[in-house]
């Protein structure tokens, strides 16, 4: 009888041993899981930095070409309006008198 005790107490033995080292294993295999998820989460946060850096950088430069060129545009139909005043006014009615006629157009097309 005391054989078969014995031999009992070292199965449950075995059995909880093996139920331990495979509750490690899970743990184990869970917690690099985790990690894992939080290294490619952190990866994809730098690169969507990275790439919102890029845009805004790049917007930038492009509203800067363009204040640019606005800034030539501006000074350069000044230096005409300043060497020929008669043609820069009659410019200016004529562009006036086409926004108007556009602008009477698109009040007469509503309902």
């Amino acid at each position: 009888m005391n054989a078969m005790a014995e031999d009992l107490s070292n199965t449950v033995s075995s059995g909880m041993a093996h139920a331990r080292d495979t509750a490690s294993n899970v743990v184990d295999s869970a917690r690099r899981t985790a990690d894992q998820a939080v290294d490619r989460g952190k990866g994809l946060a730098s690169d969507a930095a990275t790439t919102a850096t890029d845009a805004v950088r790049s917007a930038r430069e492009k509203g800067s070409e363009l204040a640019d060129s606005a800034t030539g545009l501006a000074a350069e139909i000044q230096a005409i309006a300043r060497r020929n005043p008669l043609t820069a006014m009659l410019g200016a009615v004529a562009v006036g008198v086409l926004i108007g006629s556009m602008a009477k157009g698109s009040r007469q097309q509503r309902p």
